[in-house]
């Protein structure tokens, strides 16, 4: 999939977790700035194809982004513009949704449901937590490694395991997974895209890709999938 550059303004982690969350994974590449003078540099220059923005800030508001991306020709006027506010400002700008904004939250929104949209709108699938056991093995030039581990998510384009036994990234990957109330595992090949290094409250391990699935094993974990996420409510 082709990378998916987004631009953060000013958004703090407890609003949207851009290290460890959704964001952090591909295909998006995310770049962050806090100054509105360098916001509107990086909209002029760089064609960023999701923006998402923590208002009101230096005197911003969604109307002067809207002018500027919407009605001014910028590299990054096609953006998907999203709005984080405070609760007091939500009546205020939900105007803005019929003038050229995507979606508007406010900051007492879960960031795992702002998550489930920005995949939607960004067309990614959406991953859902697990504690899945999964069985990797990956041939080395070296040795043929197997490593069993505990998926922590899940998408229907990939997964994060808790290891810290690592292959390298762009190693192809044979796995198994046994969902919950499920006879045969699903089964097929995945490619490791990247490492991460685990803090006091995250874990150590690796980001897989799937790329391909043995017999229907692609349909059961999409059903597991859309059973655990939680339901959406309507966008503001």
């Amino acid at each position: 999939m082709e990378a998916m550059k987004v631009l953060l303004f000013n958004i703090p982690a407890p609003l949207l977790d851009r290290r460890n969350g959704l964001l952090a994974r591909p295909p998006f590449e995310a770049d962050e700035c806090a100054l509105a003078e360098e916001l509107h540099q990086r909209l002029e220059k760089i064609h960023y194809k999701m923006v998402i923005l923590n208002l009101p800030t230096a005197g911003l508001e969604p109307r002067d982004i809207l002018y500027s991306l919407r009605h001014l020709k910028k590299a990054s006027s096609d953006a998907i513009i999203i709005v984080l506010a405070p609760e007091d400002r939500m009546a205020d700008y939900r105007s803005y949704l019929s003038k050229g904004l995507s979606a508007l939250f406010s900051h007492s929104t879960p960031p795992a449901e702002i998550e489930i949209h920005i995949g939607r709108l960004a067309h990614v699938a959406p991953r859902v937590e697990s504690r899945i056991m999964v069985r990797l093995r990956a041939k080395l030039k070296q040795s043929q490694g197997v490593i069993l581990c505990q998926a922590l998510n899940l998408s229907l384009t990939g997964l994060f395991v808790a290891t810290s036994m690592k292959f390298p990234v762009g190693s192809d990957v044979l796995f198994e997974l046994l969902l919950p109330q499920s006879r045969v595992p699903i089964s097929g090949e995945a490619k490791v895209v990247r490492h991460a290094v685990g803090s006091r409250d995250k874990s150590d391990g690796m980001g897989l890709t799937f790329t391909s699935f043995k017999a229907d094993g692609k349909a059961g974990l999409k059903t597991f999938i859309d059973q655990k996420l939680p339901p959406l409510a309507p966008r503001a």
